[in-house]
């Protein structure tokens, strides 16, 4: 278990799929302390998808060490495979696998659905849905329950600026809980510190730190971000 002050940590963090195949990341240590945020940035291809498989419990590493809070959400990049369900019947599924009973999920799933701005409503299948509004759906069923960990790939993918702002809000009110946000972005907030950037490169992850030689993409509005010398 996370000691008080962690909400997770992943200690020397080694992966690779096949014994003798290629590594898709080494030496990854990374603390995730309680109300912080955390943002990782990357290329596709980088390892930072198997990073947040690992950091959310998903993913065993090869080598190394991961402690995770029992409470702990996902968002992936993507959902896995068709789904005819509803946006209504998934949410109801996640929530009976968290353990909710039927009036809060009900209650809960209706209060996310409306301020996430879902469309056209929660009873058209997943599929037909626009990749915008499946995201929603995804995030929805991330925020149905307290969390101690949220980890978010690639949240804000296809969001419109309503749902920018709802999901900005329900990561406040989990910080202000006391969740820890991991979360990989292609823009850094302003208000980030470097203490809560990292990119991954190759697998390996660094530290992100003020200076002038930060591709536009990773600059937030004053100042940016480039890898510190720091291994």
């Amino acid at each position: 278990m996370p000691d008080e002050h962690r909400a997770g940590r992943l200690n020397d963090v080694a992966k690779r799929f096949t014994r003798g195949g290629p590594w898709i990341m080494r030496g990854v240590d990374l603390e995730l302390p309680h109300r912080s945020r955390t943002v990782i940035v990357g290329d596709n291809g980088s390892g930072k998808s198997t990073l947040f498989r690992i950091a959310a419990g998903l993913t065993s590493p090869t080598s190394g060490s991961v402690t995770l809070a029992t409470r702990t959400s996902f968002v992936p990049e993507r959902l896995a495979g068709r789904s005819n369900l509803t946006p209504r019947e998934y949410l109801w599924h996640m929530g009976r696998i968290r353990g909710l009973q039927r009036t809060a999920i009900e209650a809960r799933s209706r209060d996310l659905l409306q301020r996430l701005g879902l469309l056209p409503h929660p009873d058209v299948p997943i599929d037909a849905l626009s990749k915008g509004n499946k995201q929603k759906v995804i995030i929805a069923q991330a925020f149905l329950t307290p969390v101690d960990l949220a980890v978010l790939d690639e949240p804000y993918s296809g969001l419109d600026a309503r749902a920018r702002r709802a999901l900005d809000d329900l990561i406040e009110l989990e910080r202000a809980r006391g969740a820890a946000v991991l979360m990989t972005s292609h823009t850094v907030p302003p208000e980030f510190g470097p203490e809560h950037v990292y990119r991954i490169d190759d697998g390996r992850l660094s530290r992100m730190r003020a200076g002038p030689g930060t591709p536009p993409a990773l600059r937030p509005a004053r100042g940016g971000w480039q890898p510190s010398s720091r291994p």
